[in-house]
């Protein structure tokens, strides 16, 4: 179980740093809550967005195959920041963050919101942002899954490729395999 752990800090780490395929940057997920505080950052092999409308984007980090991942990071920004307008402390939050970790057939998933610093205007072929102040807390899980984050801080940076259709129909998908795991229906995303 503590590598299901670290392998759902390393999706993070990955959804935080990569771009496409490559590496493009690094996530850490610090736990806040437990005595043993533990910080873990990773590698995502997918990193892809999809701009929703004017202020809405998603963005999705997957580590390992699509169709069996090991961990997925879901972000939804529903407003862009502007520099000199918008107030940056450490209660700024303007996405969700959803954390799925998957180990085998038992899934763990975590939610929260933070705030996310785009690097450029959404809308381009590539996408880079840093992730601020992101806390998380376990939201679902399956029998046997062992919650060893409590509650947890994400920050980072990453790259994704934009695919407006790839990203949202991935979404859906991740949405289907939580679904099945937990055994019944667990909303990732609305549209």
């Amino acid at each position: 179980m503590k590598r299901a752990i670290i392998s759902v800090m390393c999706l993070l780490c990955a959804a935080m740093g990569l771009g496409g395929c490559g590496s493009a940057g690094a996530l850490s997920v610090r736990s806040a809550a437990l005595d043993n505080a533990t910080t873990v950052e990773g590698r995502f092999d997918t990193a892809i967005y999809a701009v929703q409308d004017v202020q809405t984007l998603h963005v999705l980090l997957i580590d390992g195959p699509v169709d069996t991942p090991r961990q997925v990071v879901h972000l939804q920004m529903f407003w862009t920041p502007m520099a000199g307008k918008t107030p940056f402390d450490a209660s700024a939050t303007n996405a969700s963050v959803r954390y799925i970790v998957f180990d085998g057939e038992k899934i763990g998933c975590y939610g929260g919101g933070g705030l996310l610093r785009p690097g450029e205007t959404p809308g381009d072929s590539t996408f880079s942002a840093t992730l601020r102040n992101a806390t998380l807390r376990l939201l679902n899980a399956n029998e046997g899954f062992e919650n060893t984050l409590g509650v947890a801080v994400a920050e980072g940076s990453f790259t994704a490729e934009r695919d407006d259709e790839k990203t949202l129909e991935l979404v859906r998908r991740i949405q289907a395999m939580v679904s099945e795991k937990l055994g019944y229906p667990k909303m990732v995303m609305t549209q």
